[in-house]
C-alpha cells in the first residue's frame, strides 16, 4: 500500500484508502516493418489518507515491441479520470 508523503514527513499516524483506478488511452499502430505496437498510457489510482491528504499514482505498461511507456511528449494530455496528468498532494479543509 502506498504511503502518504505528508504524514510521513510530519511523523503523523494515518491509514491510506484506495479510491478509483482509471484506465487511460491506448494508441495501437503498425510500424514501417509491420510490427504491431500498443502504446498504453497505463492507469491512474487515486488515494486519500485518514488525515485528508489526497494524491494519485500513475502506472504504465511499456510497449512489447519498442518499450515506449507513452508518458511524455505530444500525447501528454488529460487522463480519463478528468484531471491533469501528474501527481501531487492536496490538503482538504
Amino acid at each position: 500500500m502506498p504511503q502518504c508523503i505528508e504524514c510521513e514527513k510530519n511523523g503523523a499516524e494515518y491509514e491510506v484508502y484506495e479510491g478509483i483506478t482509471c484506465g487511460t488511452p491506448v494508441h495501437v499502430f503498425y510500424d514501417d516493418s509491420g510490427k504491431l505496437h500498443h502504446h498504453r498510457k497505463g492507469s491512474i489510482t487515486n488515494y486519500v489518507c485518514s488525515n485528508n491528504h489526497e494524491w494519485h499514482e500513475q502506472a504504465a505498461t511499456p510497449c512489447d515491441v519498442c518499450g515506449d511507456e507513452w508518458l511524455t511528449g505530444d500525447n501528454d494530455e488529460q487522463d480519463n479520470c478528468g484531471g491533469e496528468r501528474g501527481s501531487g498532494v492536496t490538503i482538504r479543509d
